[in-house]
């Protein structure tokens, strides 16, 4: 069982920006709140599974601060 050394500021970065609440992920691994404390550490199996679940590509859990992200530009093709 390999271990995923994933940054505890990104897990909650990405649950914030998810709009998904701790208790949910809690319910989805017991062990959640100790990987966003880093008390504990992923699989890399279960690492994977939580970023489809935090819907966000698996290497960001690995960065080192969460990525500036820039507003999207609405689409107003076709709306004349």
């Amino acid at each position: 069982m390999s271990v995923a050394y994933i940054n505890p500021d990104i897990l909650i970065w990405a649950r914030k920006r998810a709009g998904i609440d701790e208790e949910s992920l809690f319910a989805f691994n017991k062990k959640y709140t100790d990987w966003e404390l880093g008390k504990s550490r992923p699989t890399f199996k279960q690492a994977q599974t939580l970023a489809k679940k935090l819907r966000i590509p698996f290497g960001f859990l690995y960065l080192s601060k969460p990525p500036v992200e820039e507003k999207n530009i609405a689409d107003l093709r076709g709306s004349f």
